[in-house]
């Protein structure tokens, strides 16, 4: 809301619509408004980029191996594949970016989706052992914490869908 309501305020006080922050600040007069400005920019990217980006598989690596990795190590983790994987290469040509990122990742994660649906809405009719989700010998486990079946049709869904 605040990000359509200053582009649209861009228009009324500049003339043009400036979507860009930092192109916006740099028309800033006042230098204390623009330090100011700059860092709620910051701190905001900040805030957002880790509660968005970096939780959510800290979390999922620390409960992998939760006697080893740490939620700070998780963090770590992510950090370090984030920069193994040079994001800024994969978003500094927007073709490389749709059709590498983009679609490769669809590829995956509509498989992934649609075992998860049919799995909830017509294998197990919508309902679920919420304890055995928790008991490391509950009906979940299958071996040793993979369903082979899930494996398999994930396989044969993500073929036609490789180059």
């Amino acid at each position: 809301f605040i990000g359509v309501a200053v582009t649209s305020a861009t228009v009324v006080i500049f003339g043009e619509t400036i979507w860009d922050p930092v192109q916006l600040l740099s028309r800033f007069g006042n230098l204390w408004l623009l330090i100011l400005s700059m860092f709620a920019l910051m701190l905001a990217t900040l805030t957002t980029n880790l509660a968005a980006n970096v939780l959510a598989p800290s979390t999922a690596f620390s409960n992998f191996l939760p006697k080893l990795i740490s939620l700070r190590v998780g963090g770590l983790i992510t950090g370090i594949l984030g920069i193994v994987m040079m994001p800024w290469k994969l978003v500094a040509d927007p073709t490389g970016y749709i059709f590498t990122w983009l679609i490769g990742y669809s590829g995956l994660l509509g498989p992934i989706g649609g075992i998860l649906v049919a799995d909830y809405f017509l294998l197990r009719r919508t309902c679920l052992d919420l304890p055995g989700l928790y008991n490391p010998r509950g009906p979940y486990t299958y071996r040793a914490g993979v369903n082979p079946t899930a494996i398999g049709a994930l396989v044969l869904a993500v073929l036609p869908n490789l180059p």
